[in-house]
């Protein structure tokens, strides 16, 4: 008699916690591989950007985050140097910035990123001011061209 209710305390009650718990186990490991293709998928675009001639890549960036409450952000970027006038970086980019509106730029002043634009950028890039931080002396030569895009966050603990 004891093992009989030992045998439907298993079935009712430890079977269907360890199921929920291989289902979630696998939702999980099939879904971050998917963020991680589509992140990809927006690098091989943002890689067909056109740069201008005398910027050096100082740094580049990749990352998949959480861009509001259930949805992914998926953020290609690269801090750049340039020499010469802002205006000529902008002008250069015009055209690509109005065929992709996913493509931003983003100049640096004072050695940070603006402060009236911080809040209209996406999270990761905010972050990004670390490595204005780790820069050995402020910068005003410096932009950051980036591709965001958003996207389901279904299941994928860095999109919470």
């Amino acid at each position: 008699m004891l093992r009989r209710i030992i045998r439907w305390v298993f079935f009712l009650l430890i079977l269907p916690v360890m199921g929920c718990a291989l289902w979630f186990f696998a939702l999980y490991t099939v879904c971050m591989p998917f963020h991680n293709y589509r992140l990809d998928q927006d690098e091989k675009i943002f890689r067909q950007a056109q740069h201008p001639s005398g910027t050096l890549l100082v740094k580049s960036f990749k990352e998949v985050s959480g861009a509001n409450a259930n949805d992914c952000g998926y953020l290609v970027g690269e801090l750049r140097q340039f020499s010469g006038s802002r205006t000529e970086v902008q002008s250069f980019y015009t055209d690509q910035l109005k065929n992709d509106s996913r493509l931003k730029l983003l100049f640096v002043e004072n050695g940070r990123f603006p402060a009236d634009s911080i809040w209209s950028l996406p999270w990761a890039v905010n972050r990004i001011s670390d490595w204005l931080v780790s820069l050995p002396e402020p910068k005003d030569d410096l932009y950051f061209i980036y591709f965001f895009e958003i996207g389901d966050g279904f299941f994928d603990t860095r999109c919470s």
